[in-house]
């Protein structure tokens, strides 16, 4: 939670300007659990995350990006406190969830190209809470599959859309569902994926605009 307090504190300390003043009024308002929410509060420069859960939707507003060597993370926050951070579709962080992944580490990620035309396997190493499990190892499988039919999601016009599938490798008892994701190959952007972070804990997150139900 440190970073999200620090984010907190940074904002309420620059809280004169108006865009300041907009985000704040826009995250009273973002963390409703609601199955029947259309679309998000409208404010000017904004942009928002559609998450869902087996306990509903939440729209989420991206409050910073952190800039790395290996990619940009969007951080993403609603009003409640939960935090979740996007690097290249993939989650890489999150606070306030039942189940948190605290640091997600991979090993030669592989750039979604790649993977359109072979299946690949690159290691990911991740932190979890609660139980203090730290350091949990995993081989991952990347591969191009067909639009899955209990997916509702539409993209945007013009975008080259292709679907991947993302598993661990082997028959753990303990083994994590498989992710999808839904990549525009002309931008290299992911605009939906869905990730669980424990067996009873997963989200299935899309890219918001304006207009979109």
């Amino acid at each position: 939670m440190k970073f999200f307090l620090v984010f907190i504190v940074a904002f309420c300390l620059g809280a004169c300007t108006t865009g300041t003043s907009a985000v704040v009024e826009t995250v009273k308002l973002i963390g409703r659990r609601d199955t029947q929410a259309a679309q998000p509060p409208s404010a000017p420069g904004l942009r928002y995350l559609r998450v869902d859960t087996h306990d509903g939707t939440v729209f989420m507003v991206l409050g910073y990006v952190e800039h790395a060597a290996d990619g940009d993370t969007n951080v993403w926050y609603s009003n409640k406190g939960e935090v979740v951070k996007l690097r290249r579709g993939r989650i890489v962080a999150t606070a306030g969830l039942a189940t948190d992944w605290r640091d997600v580490r991979f090993s030669s990620l592989p750039d979604w190209h790649q993977a359109a035309g072979q299946t690949l396997r690159y290691r990911r190493s991740r932190d979890e809470m609660p139980g203090y499990r730290f350091g949990i190892d995993e081989t991952l499988i990347l591969h191009a599959i067909e639009a899955p039919q209990d997916v509702a999601f539409a993209a945007p016009a013009g975008a080259a859309l292709r679907w991947f599938e993302e598993r661990v490798d082997g028959l753990l008892p303990d083994a994590l569902p498989p992710s999808l994701y839904a990549v525009d190959l002309n931008t290299g952007r992911t605009l939906y994926g869905r990730q669980c972070l424990a067996a009873n804990l997963c989200l299935a997150w899309q890219a918001w605009s304006e207009g979109m139900r």
